[in-house]
């Protein structure tokens, strides 16, 4: 997969391209993979924002899965800031829409970051609600 990604990586805005590397960081997100994860995601946001702008929701939605895979790698103030001000651009760039499934899985993502942060990394417990 490594090797085909790079093969694409010239097309980096192209849709194919931005699919196969959620699907990699995705998984090794889910492996455990965390500091490869957190990469891919980080140059996921990056070409979403390349190719669609820093609003758009695969943007924000990027942003929201790499807090994850920052927050269990422990980086937890670093993950909680990033979904805080992705929930507040989204709000901004889709307002009216304050049941829009993206707020409430973002605002789940907030809590479980929360939870993560204090039951496996209890010198974050100082972690606050914005």
């Amino acid at each position: 997969m490594h090797q085909s990604l790079r093969q694409l990586q010239p097309r980096r805005t192209a849709y194919e391209t931005r699919v196969a590397l959620h699907v990699l960081a995705a998984a090794q997100h889910r492996t455990g993979q965390l500091t490869d994860a957190t990469h891919n995601y980080t140059d996921l946001v990056r070409h979403h924002t390349d190719a669609e702008g820093a609003t758009a929701r695969a943007t924000l939605a990027a942003q929201a899965a790499l807090a994850g895979a920052l927050a269990d790698a422990g980086t937890c103030d670093q993950a909680q800031q990033l979904l805080i001000r992705t929930l507040a651009i989204f709000s901004r760039a889709y307002p009216g829409k304050p049941s829009d499934l993206a707020v409430g899985q973002m605002r789940a993502g907030l809590h479980r970051i929360r939870a993560t942060c204090v039951a496996h990394h209890p010198d974050h417990q100082d972690t606050k609600a914005p």
